[in-house]
């Protein structure tokens, strides 16, 4: 929604299967008379968008996602498959018809493990008008000043090594030796401006997945990793799934950030275990678990209405919406 509250803004993905001619196109919305105002062509597949907080700009990362069944080099849905994404950048001055939108090549980044196919899937802007943007399959980062419509950094996601559950055996236990990329997917600026992201892994070999969530720097630092205990959180509340245990766990897949009743909490949304593990993140460092809140089916996008001390939870599975308001 526009600073202003007047307009809603919902990016459409009308790719169809279609993945070496994607397409999409940004729709606004006036919320007073619930009508389609303005409709822009993005040039290629949207994943997701985020407002400036100053409300001038609208970055949406344009994924031109892989076909999952199309091998590459031996690899089934292997990386590369061109089109490249990118990150359009659109400047909200004057009436909609009116923005411009541009496109952000994030192409030949340092740090991306297939540089010429960045797969943006995720991004969130701070303050300061630097938008973070998740090169999921990449594994890594990029930072994109929007009033300069250029990268200003990128860096490796890395990977973890921590004992995990990767056996679909009936039994939970974190125990086995575990290895592999973080591949984040949502990625959220914290109140000290760093990067918080939920860990879900995607193209990487399994068992695989990054099993977690991670605190970095903007130069790509560790500052924290959750170890094994996102997954330990998850099934000492009953919730681990088992059956997916050699197949990425649980997948942490959203992430929110927000200051309710002047506490700074940290939602971490796990796909496969339908949860959100809910963190005080008041020491960026170290992070302590309050509860694990269960949703609907396939928790995917997390939102805080912090006016009303709500968070929201999009399940993708069943079609819901849980809703979740913060005691006094």
């Amino acid at each position: 929604m526009t600073e202003d509250g007047r307009y809603a803004l919902a990016v459409v993905d009308d790719t169809d299967g279609a993945f070496t001619t994607p397409s999409g196109r940004l729709v606004v919305i006036d919320l007073r008379t619930r009508a389609v105002v303005s409709t822009r062509d993005l040039g290629g597949q949207p994943d997701s968008i985020a407002l400036s907080p100053d409300g001038r700009f609208a970055a949406i990362a344009i994924e031109n996602q892989r076909d999952e069944e199309l091998a590459v080099g031996g690899v089934e849905g292997g990386l590369p498959q061109l089109p490249a994404g990118s990150l359009s950048v659109v400047e909200l001055l004057g009436a909609p018809a009116e923005w411009r939108v541009d496109a952000v090549p994030l192409t030949g980044l340092p740090g991306a493990a297939f540089a010429e196919d960045p797969e943006p899937e995720y991004v969130d802007v701070n303050r300061d008008g630097v938008a973070a943007v998740t090169l999921q399959e990449n594994n890594a980062v990029a930072l994109v000043d929007l009033r300069q419509r250029r990268v200003v950094g990128s860096f490796s996601a890395g990977t973890v090594s921590r004992p995990a559950d990767t056996a679909d055996d009936g039994t939970v236990a974190f125990d086995d030796p575990f290895s592999a990329p973080r591949e984040p997917d949502a990625v959220q600026w914290t109140p000290d401006g760093n990067l918080l992201t939920a860990d879900e892994g995607d193209l990487a070999a399994e068992p695989s997945g990054g099993r977690g969530w991670t605190v970095f720097s903007p130069s790509g630092e560790v500052l924290f990793s959750s170890g094994a205990s996102a997954g330990q959180a998850l099934a000492d509340a009953g919730r681990y799934p088992d059956g997916r245990s050699d197949d990425k766990g649980a997948e942490f897949e959203g992430a929110e950030i927000a200051d309710l009743r002047g506490t700074t909490y940290a939602f971490i949304g796990s796909e496969r275990d339908d949860a959100v593990l809910v963190h005080d993140l008041g020491d960026e460092r170290r992070p302590h678990l309050l509860q694990v809140l269960p949703t609907g089916d396939a928790p995917e996008g997390l939102l805080a209405v912090q006016r009303r001390h709500v968070l929201l939870a999009s399940n993708e599975d069943d079609g819901t919406i849980s809703v979740f308001r913060l005691g006094r």
